[in-house]
């Protein structure tokens, strides 16, 4: 792959330690979003469009073609920094331990590198908010109707895996579907000798949990589904009250879309049936909501044909992620793909306390996007 000037991989390195200091959570990344417009500013002729939450710059080709996009994420995670760079976190309890600060700085790298050489159709460099809790993707899908986008990319770093080596999910599913379920039972308050009197939620709520792997029982899908409890509460250390008021929460995951909808209406008859049989009110919410992530074979197949050329070790991924990535509201509708880097074999996992993104793979990851936009 043609080298970016070092000078301007020095500038955003120096980007990256200055975020990772400054690290906010989803919804919350303003001060990350008017640094990177500033370095884009100060360092292209890229038209910006601030969104509020997030942002986007684009190279105008003046060709009449469908356009490219690429995404990174603004966001840091809610966990308390250990390790010990000299960029250290400032803000107590937040970290940015998943390597979206070195997404930010690689795809600002790229822009400053496309704006210099050009392209052949229209490249959109879209920074994207609250990709941990699924909202942003949805907000910023609109973005690719109304720009005409024919293709869409994100990628992500990976532990475990072998430095500078891409890993490419083919076609179909990359990232499982996910939702959090809170389910409520209204209960009644009564003392602990007078059970009768009362309501109790935990009697509901521990038949629904017993219901679990039968919600489980893979016979009834298509494909894999999970459902995991992730809390309970009932009561609590008060001896002289029975428990009234009462809160299951599950994650669900599906590899199709078409069993997350059928799952949900198993669980939401059982819980429509157990609040009969206790005589008990209940509600249902949904959270963190991430479809799946389907990726197009074409949009894998220019991914492996650039490494190919650029002499890019690469490896295919045979089975879809359980984990969930909001990429997919992108590729609901967009052809699309979402590839991984390896961060090397001893890099501490995403969201530990003493993860940092390897800064090496800042130049590496621009040029692979560099590739894809110059790619005919």
């Amino acid at each position: 792959m043609d080298e970016i000037d070092e000078r301007l991989i020095n500038k955003c390195i120096n980007l990256r330690h200055d975020i990772h200091k400054y690290p906010e959570i989803s919804g919350c990344e303003t001060e990350t979003k008017n640094r990177l417009i500033s370095f884009i500013s100060e360092n292209t002729h890229l038209k910006i469009q601030d969104m509020g939450k997030w942002f986007y710059a684009v190279y105008e080709s003046g060709k009449k073609v469908p356009g490219i996009l690429f995404r990174a994420e603004l966001d840091a995670v809610a966990i308390q920094e250990t390790g010990s760079p000299q960029y250290k976190s400032l803000v107590p309890g937040v970290g940015h331990l998943c390597g979206h600060d070195g997404h930010q700085a690689a795809l600002a790298a790229a822009a400053v590198e496309i704006d210099r050489t050009g392209a052949n159709q229209d490249v959109y460099f879209l920074f994207q908010h609250a990709e941990e809790t699924g909202e942003g993707a949805r907000e910023c899908a609109e973005l690719l109707e109304d720009k005409s986008i024919g293709q869409v990319y994100g990628f992500h770093n990976q532990p475990g895996c072998e430095y500078k080596t891409v890993m490419i999910r083919k076609e179909g599913t990359a990232h499982y579907a996910s939702k959090g379920i809170i389910i409520q039972f209204k209960g009644r308050a009564t003392h602990a000798a007078t059970p009768e009197k009362g309501l109790n939620s935990a009697f509901p709520l521990s038949e629904l949990v017993t219901r679990v792997n039968d919600w489980n029982n893979l016979d009834s899908y298509i494909g894999d589904v999970l459902c995991t409890v992730v809390g309970i509460n009932a009561g609590g250390r008060i001896f002289g009250m029975q428990a009234s008021d009462g809160e299951l929460c599950l994650t669900v995951r599906s590899c199709f879309q078409e069993d997350m909808n059928k799952l949900q209406e198993r669980i939401m008859e059982d819980v429509k049936f157990t609040a009969d049989k206790y005589s008990m009110e209940f509600n249902i919410s949904y959270c963190d909501e991430f479809p799946v992530t389907e990726v197009s074979e074409v949009c894998s197949k220019i991914l492996e044909d650039v490494c190919k050329k650029e002499n890019v070790k690469f490896n295919y991924i045979e089975n879809p992620d359980r984990a969930s990535d909001d990429f997919g509201w992108y590729t609901m509708n967009t052809a699309g793909t979402v590839f991984y880097i390896g961060d090397g074999t001893t890099c501490p996992e995403l969201h530990s306390s003493n993860f940092d993104f390897p800064d090496g793979l800042i130049s590496f990851i621009a040029k692979l996007i560099v590739a894809i936009a110059k790619h005919t």
